[in-house]
């Protein structure tokens, strides 16, 4: 016998590019993370609402009571209804994910929307696991690291636990991701200082004509996070998150291209 029928699932304009996790601190019940949209409507994106649902534990069902809000990589405070309009056909946007009273151990799941449309589930995740982790930087707003184009950078990483961590990492900035580690190589021991080379991606730096007289800055997202041995559910595991301010100059000969970031843990 044949069920009854309704109307096909409506498509959505946009796709949530990789997982949507975040690792809350259970010390202030808070987390944040930046993520990426990309319009695959073909077509410019008419004026529509990205909005998050009751987060839940896997558990147990119950709410949370938490708060999910989503913001511009730029801005400290989000909101709950967040306009996403007016982008254009492949054009990927950063998104800041901020969440505040996860009271519960364990992981939690939201649903994400764009207007009705469910988009993807935003996993939260409260680790005991210390994962101590921290940036070794002497950056300051008057000497900052200093990223070239095309040039890797070498970071230093101190765990400061007695336990041993692999790890990954991406940077979020200027609606550009970049992402490296990997369960062969990216292993963080424990008490020890390892270095992490990164690069930051062409497209941050501006080009030739553009940036011969141009100053700018960008606000992004340095993020470690724990991988498990057997590829587990990454929202499962903690992570540590560090602001990164981007800062380029257009050069006078109109050809070299810098970019200093500070980074503060």
């Amino acid at each position: 016998m044949r069920g009854p029928t309704g109307p096909p699932a409506a498509t959505a304009p946009v796709k949530v590019l990789g997982p949507l996790s975040v690792a809350i601190d259970p010390t202030t019940n808070t987390g944040a993370t930046t993520f990426h949209i990309k319009n695959v409507s073909g077509a410019k994106l008419a004026p529509s609402i990205l909005h998050v649902g009751d987060l839940k534990s896997v558990v147990t069902g119950r709410g949370l009571g938490a708060q999910v809000l989503l913001a511009k990589p730029e801005e400290a405070t989000g909101k709950a209804a967040f306009a996403l309009g007016g982008t254009d056909a492949g054009e990927i946007v950063s998104i800041k994910l901020l969440v505040s009273g996860a009271w519960e151990a364990g992981t939690s799941q939201a649903p994400l929307f764009l207007d009705d449309v469910k988009l993807a589930d935003v996993s939260a995740s409260k680790n005991r696991t210390p994962f101590n982790i921290r940036l070794e930087s002497v950056a300051t707003e008057d000497s900052p690291l200093r990223f070239e184009q095309g040039v890797e950078q070498l970071l230093l990483l101190t765990n400061d636990d007695a336990m041993d961590y692999r790890y990954a990492w991406k940077i979020a900035a200027a609606n550009v991701l970049v992402e490296g580690g990997n369960k062969q190589s990216a292993i963080l021991a424990a008490s020890s200082t390892t270095g992490l080379r990164t690069k930051l991606p062409d497209e941050l730096f501006p080009g030739a004509l553009a940036g011969l007289f141009r100053d700018g800055r960008e606000q992004a997202q340095l993020e470690i996070r724990a991988i498990s041995e057997d590829g587990g559910d990454p929202a499962a595991l903690p992570a540590r998150t560090f602001p990164v301010t981007c800062v380029w100059q257009g050069g006078p000969d109109g050809r070299r291209r810098c970019s200093a970031a500070s980074l503060y843990s």
